[in-house]
């Protein structure tokens, strides 16, 4: 990374400032707009984008034509900068969320693309929240620092050389990690494969659970983050990315200290996003703590509810909408036996195929980009 700047910078290569609205139309996302009901109440392959800061945007997938091309860039105009991607498929559309068209397509690819949505998200952050709107009047006067040729010229070469050896780097890393953690081993047990098979032909019964029933329900108090002491304690706020987790801070008397194996963290306002955390873990305010009333749970059968719980978003994408006063009567799906209890075996089996599963697909992905660029070198 280092020689491709070092060499484009000694052949005259320097970077510019360039206003945002002279590259992109900024304008809102083309959508249905129904209700949330009645938008996710087909499911299908269409990505729908909304106001979500995780996923890369994407909230559900639904039966129904895209309103959308894929190619640009999105952002919502009521949350943060976190809510900043790319969109690489054909997409539906959404309220508040904003679409980055650029003006000259040829020169736009999905490598430069991704150059510049990391540039975008530095330029935005921290400058916008819940009531200081992102509105599109505002992007298209932010200024981004592009690369420029000896020519004067945005160098598009740069940016997608830039992005592909970003990609190689993190490959490697990859390998080195699957390696060490014995995760190349990815295939299916027997027993695991059932379960995927009865999850994909609806052979399994799921039930209605009220949250309160399961949880007991806890609080979040006041951080002043600026005069916590750091140290090794998560601490899990309403932030709906590198897991919820703000800053490691060193265990406060005065603040319960949650068990990461039988407690999730929820944050409910402005953002739902359910996560569970390895390591004990301190709340800071507009979060909850839920905690199993029938004790500790492995870490598949944790990850089986947050994903259940995180199933509610579409209700609470709205910042003004939240879920901290219905939160204990909010009813979430999960698999059950032929008693109709829930089937906490099925929930462990399963979750530990979906893992394999992913590393398959991440295996596959890193050996097809390790070919691709094999082939090109070769000609």
């Amino acid at each position: 990374m280092k020689k491709l700047i070092a060499d484009f910078e000694a052949n005259g290569g320097k970077w510019n400032n360039f206003e945002v609205g002279d590259l992109f139309d900024i304008h809102p996302t083309s959508s249905y707009k129904m209700t949330n009901v009645d938008l996710f109440k087909t499911k299908g392959n269409t990505p729908v984008v909304t106001n979500s800061s995780v996923n890369n945007g994407i909230t559900g997938y639904v039966n129904l034509a895209p309103t959308e091309k894929g190619g640009i860039i999105t952002y919502s105009d009521t949350t943060t900068s976190e809510a900043i991607f790319y969109q690489p498929d054909n997409f539906v559309g959404y309220s508040h969320v904003q679409g980055l068209y650029p003006y000259d397509k040829k020169l736009w690819n999905e490598k430069t693309l991704l150059y510049f949505v990391s540039l975008f998200r530095k330029s935005a952050n921290n400058r916008f929240d819940y009531a200081n709107k992102f509105n599109r009047a505002v992007a298209s006067e932010m200024f981004v620092k592009l690369p420029i040729s000896s020519e004067n010229k945005i160098d598009f070469n740069f940016m997608e050389n830039y992005i592909r050896e970003l990609e190689q780097e993190r490959i490697r890393e990859l390998e080195r990690y699957l390696q060490a953690s014995g995760l190349d081993n990815y295939e299916l047990t027997e027993e695991e494969q059932k379960a995927i098979d009865l999850i994909n032909n609806k052979k399994i019964k799921f039930k209605d659970f009220i949250i309160k029933d399961i949880f007991d329900i806890a609080t979040g108090k006041d951080f002043i983050i600026g005069n916590s002491e750091k140290g090794n304690i998560p601490l899990v706020s309403h932030k709906n990315s590198d897991n919820g987790i703000s800053i490691y801070v060193k265990q406060q008397k005065n603040k319960r200290l949650f068990n990461a194996k039988n407690t999730l963290a929820l944050a409910d306002r402005g953002v739902f996003y359910a996560t569970t955390q390895d390591k004990n873990f301190h709340i800071g305010t507009r979060v909850k703590a839920l905690t199993f009333k029938s004790g500790e749970m492995s870490e598949e059968k944790r990850l089986f509810f947050t994903t259940t719980i995180n199933k509610l978003q579409i209700f609470f994408t709205e910042y003004l909408v939240n879920a901290t006063d219905s939160l204990p009567d909010l009813k979430i799906k999960l698999p059950i036996d032929y008693q109709g209890e829930i089937d906490y075996k099925f929930m462990n089996i399963y979750i530990k195929a979906i893992k394999k599963l992913v590393i398959k697909n991440v295996v596959d992905w890193k050996d097809k980009i390790i070919k691709t660029t094999k082939d090109v070198c070769n000609k």
